[in-house]
């Protein structure tokens, strides 16, 4: 146990090391550009291969960061990790792109402090990513032939470090974590008037705008487990995160460059503080789980998740964001968990599907976002598993000049499960 820990301590070093922009860079999107990005969910990659489902299905040998109630279910001595990769294709009425890009999504450990009472999770995720550049032409007035161009280009993001406790009294389970947020973005637009053969500005004019957040806020979880029978279990779970405002520096700049991007002068417009009031969150989850010799063999999730993001401000005042809403649904089906003579009845194959309000408000017309996911958790030693998920998603139409986008992804995440807390504590 002592160097399961130190493997731990060394990778959580690593992580903080990492620049934030490239920590959090799992996607490009123009959409990406408003708010404080795009927010990414708490689910790990067992979770995610259900389409997100866990705020009311616990797991036996993963921790559940979706909902910390549930974290005294886990009886082992956990670390997982997982490495993100997208490909995107994002479609315009100019033309499409599709950019590739690639991160580590999570890094997390837990360990049962007293079995069926009391556990602790501590980790490092991406909250939110900012990744976009594209430009936009439009005509000059009076001026036939001649493009007015804009430049815009966004990255950075915000990373979130967390300590989660969770407890269980009889069949009922409370948890709540505690969450530090850091990490900064950049967001710079710039002008030029010309075209691909003339270019009649000599300069770009650009407008760059950075903030860095650092504060804390809560988030709580109650989980019921309830024994149909023997061998079945009907759970659910609630989560809340309240409203919280986030303390943000912000630096805004000018600068007049030349079409080769050297700077000729520049000024500072605004150097402050403020506050960015961070949305209400709350989510709701069913699931019901069927074992065979002692292991899961099947279960099936449901969860709706709330987000308040009409309230969003940054500072600058309220940004054109409207409420969002996701719902989840996923299945996970093991053929024979105890079955030492056939690899393939031990894996795990699950499927999820979701669908999703985003917060974004483009043109008066909202975004919505479908996707699927198909994961297979593959057993190694000692309980460890190696899990694989397979995504994809859709979003936005070429309707109302709204860009649509696409995406791949896969995910493949480690879960290494230690030994029992009592039998060899941390401290050793």
């Amino acid at each position: 146990m002592k160097l399961f820990f130190n493997r731990f301590t060394i990778a959580l070093l690593f992580a903080i090391g990492f620049n934030q922009s490239n920590f959090a860079q799992t996607m490009n999107s123009p959409y990406t550009s408003y708010g404080v990005g795009e927010v990414l969910d708490n689910s790990l990659s067992h979770n995610q291969s259900m389409g997100g489902v866990g705020i009311g299905l616990p797991s036996f040998i993963h921790l559940n960061n979706v909902n910390p109630a549930w974290l005294p279910f886990n009886k082992l001595s956990t670390f997982e990790a997982a490495l993100s990769g997208e490909r995107r294709t994002i479609e315009s009425s100019e033309g499409t792109t599709t950019p590739i890009n690639g991160s580590v999504r999570y890094l997390t450990f837990g360990v049962p402090l007293k079995l069926n009472f009391w556990n602790l999770s501590v980790g490092l995720s991406p909250y939110s990513v900012v990744n976009y550049d594209f430009l936009a032409t439009g005509d000059v007035s009076n001026e036939p032939g001649v493009n007015l161009n804009r430049l815009s280009e966004g990255e950075g993001g915000i990373g979130k470090a967390f300590l989660a406790q969770g407890f269980q009294y009889k069949d009922i389970y409370f948890g709540f974590r505690f969450n530090y947020y850091f990490g900064s973005t950049t967001r710079s637009t710039g002008q030029y008037v010309g075209d691909e053969n003339t270019l009649i500005s000599r300069y770009i004019i650009e407008v760059s705008d950075r903030r860095n957040i650092s504060d804390f806020n809560f988030d709580f979880g109650l989980g019921y487990n309830y024994k149909v029978n023997k061998n079945s279990f009907l759970n659910a779970g609630v989560i809340y995160r309240p409203e919280s405002k986030m303390s943000t520096n912000y630096l805004s700049t000018f600068r007049r460059q030349t079409l080769t991007g050297t700077t000729i002068d520049a000024d500072t417009i605004f150097d402050g503080s403020g506050d960015q009031i961070m949305p209400q969150q709350i989510g709701f989850g069913l699931g019901y789980r069927k074992l065979k010799s002692g292991y899961n063999h099947w279960s099936v999730g449901f969860d709706a998740v709330f987000d308040q993001w009409s309230a969003y401000n940054n500072n600058e005042g309220q940004e054109n964001l409207r409420n969002s809403s996701k719902f989840a649904i996923g299945a996970s089906y093991t053929p024979d968990a105890a079955n030492v003579e056939s690899y393939l009845k031990r894996i795990t194959y699950r499927l999820g599907t979701f669908y999703k309000q985003t917060p974004y408000n483009l043109n008066n017309q909202g975004l919505d976002e479908f996707g699927m996911n198909l994961g297979l958790h593959l057993p190694v030693k000692n309980a460890s598993v190696i899990n694989i998920v397979l995504g994809y998603g859709s979003r936005g139409s070429l309707s109302n000049n709204v860009l649509k986008e696409q995406y791949f992804s896969i995910t493949i995440g480690a879960t290494f499960n230690g030994k029992r807390w009592e039998r060899s504590p941390w401290y050793n």
